[in-house]
């Protein structure tokens, strides 16, 4: 019985790993848009993002929702190696890999002297742009070390020093 026993938990063994695939990292496609994007401040968000690919940033793809309207758009390539240009239907497989970079920036900042992990993200923002954002009131640096979404992406652009459009202006400026 002892050696049935043994024998059938290897045949499972064999067959379990036998149905273990490593899923690979999935090839860019390319895709289009069906909408194109109408804004009064077109020109001037594209130069701004067209500006940081040239400078070596390899693709953005940005939405922009404000009082004028919908902007969506993106500069840059999604692909280098396969030569695939950068769009806003294009899924970014960066995924939470920015939130661990964004949180090490933030610690090396403290480390320096730059940045209190105690700080209220309303000293690094204004009150228009985090009004905009929920939880902002109890939201300090230190939280990105615990990969919380929304203190995230105001670090991301508080840190990045890309650029910040804010929602209820339009405006683009650098940090």
């Amino acid at each position: 019985m002892k050696i049935f026993t043994l024998v059938l938990k290897i045949i499972f063994i064999v067959i379990l790993f036998q149905r273990c695939e490593k899923d690979g990292i999935q090839k860019t496609t390319d895709c289009s848009v069906n909408e194109p994007s109408v804004h009064p401040k077109a020109a001037a968000f594209q130069s701004v993002i067209d500006k940081y690919t040239m400078a070596g940033l390899p693709g953005i793809a940005i939405l922009i929702r404000d009082k004028n309207g919908l902007w969506v758009s993106a500069s840059g390539k999604a692909d280098i190696e396969e030569g695939i240009s950068m769009k806003p239907c294009i899924i970014s497989k960066g995924a939470s890999t920015t939130k661990t970079f964004i949180a090490v920036l933030t610690l090396l900042l403290a480390e320096e002297g730059k940045l209190d992990l105690d700080d209220k993200i309303e000293k690094w923002l204004p009150s228009k742009v985090i009004d905009k954002v929920k939880n902002t009131g109890e939201s300090t640096s230190e939280c990105c070390k615990s990969h919380i979404g929304h203190c995230i992406l105001l670090m991301i652009r508080i840190l990045s020093g890309v650029l910040i459009i804010h929602h209820t202006t339009g405006l683009v400026k650098n940090l």
